[in-house]
């Protein structure tokens, strides 16, 4: 459930239609902490993903990416107590073992980390508070019965899944990750709307068709009820979808929108929104989550 967000903020430029000019060499490097964590209601503190950055053009161990070595706790500013986080070697990421540890709608969590990288004592920090409760997907209202791949009504119309969901008083952005759960070169979909071939395929490209992402933004009427259509573009493959659909807080959502659009048409950089304290670039953010699943039938 948890989010992999990776940190490839310079990769927009080789696509950008401006004439920005950067200068990246040893002088412009900085070390510093990279944060890629969430924590959510009701679940376990784990994968909790704290690295580091490297300069350009010098040979890297990926095993050196974790800081594994770094002192990482999580306060409870509600509850004013701290709890020490513990590293996984099997998940690459940090954990709190015991069980005194909730986490809870509306209340606050700050994550601090200090690491030493290339010889300097490093801190960073960063505060989320998690969505209040009311967020839940309606299934009363969202159509996820099977569908066939672009099926269609009795007026000729598309029909498509939906995802009806109750939103949160204290947020409006929500995150959909949609995971086709039988993905391969067998239930590839090849009469699909781009006209996509299995011969165009290597494992690479078939692994990223697997995955897809939307987003949506509300009012903050707790009240209110939104429905996200699921698009046929998003789905490349026959079988069972999962889907969860994350009630953000503001570090999901700014992180979310910013982190892969550093660049805009005139060739302006931006750099994304990190909402962290200190010597640290990424996120620590909260979210509340529900999860569904649909089917595509080949017949």
């Amino acid at each position: 459930m948890k989010l992999k967000i990776f940190y490839l903020m310079f990769a927009a430029l080789l696509l950008s239609c401006g004439d920005a000019v950067i200068n990246l060499d040893k002088e412009t490097y900085s070390p510093k902490i990279v944060i890629d964590g969430y924590v959510l209601p009701h679940h376990k503190v784990d994968n909790i993903r704290i690295s580091r950055n490297f300069p350009l053009n010098e040979k890297i161990n990926i095993m050196d990416f974790p800081l594994k070595d770094a002192n990482v706790s999580i306060t409870d500013l509600n509850a004013g107590k701290n709890y020490p986080l513990t590293f996984n070697f099997g998940q690459l990421g940090f954990e709190y073992r015991k069980s005194d540890l909730e986490i809870k709608e509306g209340n606050s969590y700050r994550l601090s980390v200090s690491a030493e990288i290339d010889g300097k004592k490093l801190t960073a920090s960063s505060t989320t508070t998690v969505p209040l409760d009311g967020f839940h997907i309606d299934r009363n209202v969202s159509q996820l019965d099977p569908l066939k791949y672009r099926e269609k009504d009795e007026n000729g119309d598309l029909r498509f899944f939906t995802i009806s969901f109750k939103h949160s008083a204290s947020t409006d952005f929500y995150a959909l990750s949609i995971v086709a759960q039988e993905a391969s070169m067998e239930t590839f979909i090849e009469d699909n709307m781009f006209g996509l071939e299995k011969k165009e395929l290597d494992e690479d490209f078939l692994n990223r068709l697997k995955y897809e992402a939307s987003w949506a933004q509300t009012s903050r009427s707790s009240d209110g009820i939104t429905t996200i259509k699921i698009l046929w573009l998003d789905t490349w493959f026959y079988g069972q979808y999962r889907a969860i659909l994350y009630a953000g807080d503001n570090n999901f959502k700014q992180y979310f929108l910013t982190h892969n659009n550093v660049q805009d048409i005139d060739g302006n950089l931006y750099e994304p929104k990190f909402f962290i304290d200190g010597d640290g670039i990424g996120v620590f953010g909260s979210a509340l989550a529900d999860t569904v699943h649909f089917n595509v039938l080949s017949e």
